[in-house]
C-alpha cells in the first residue's frame, strides 16, 4: 500500500499544469472553489493551488492525475473537472 504513494505521474502531466479544477472538499473553503494544478514536488505528482490567491490547496496523487489525463485522452477536454473527496475519507 505504501509503494503506491511513489507511482510515477504519467509523462505526459505537464500537458495538465496550468489546467483549472473544481475543488469539492467540504469543510476546505478558501476564497475560490477553483485551483490550479501545479508542479510536482518529492512523492507528489502535482501542486494544487487556489485559482484566486494562489494559496496552497493540496497534492494530487498519480492516480488522480492519470484518470485526468487518460479521460481527456479518450473522451476530450470535459467543461469542468470536479475533485472531490472519497466518501470514506469525507467523515
Amino acid at each position: 500500500m505504501q509503494l503506491d504513494l511513489f507511482i510515477t505521474a504519467p509523462s505526459s502531466a505537464p500537458a495538465l499544469i496550468g489546467l483549472t479544477v473544481k475543488l469539492e472538499r467540504p469543510g476546505d473553503h478558501c476564497c475560490d472553489d477553483r485551483v490550479v494544478i501545479g508542479s510536482s514536488k518529492g512523492p507528489h505528482a502535482a501542486s494544487l493551488h487556489c485559482a484566486r490567491c494562489g494559496r496552497h490547496r493540496g497534492w494530487l496523487p498519480a492516480a488522480a492525475l492519470s484518470f485526468i489525463e487518460e479521460t481527456r485522452q479518450r473522451f476530450g477536454a470535459p467543461e469542468i473537472i470536479r475533485i472531490r473527496k472519497r466518501e470514506a475519507e469525507a467523515l
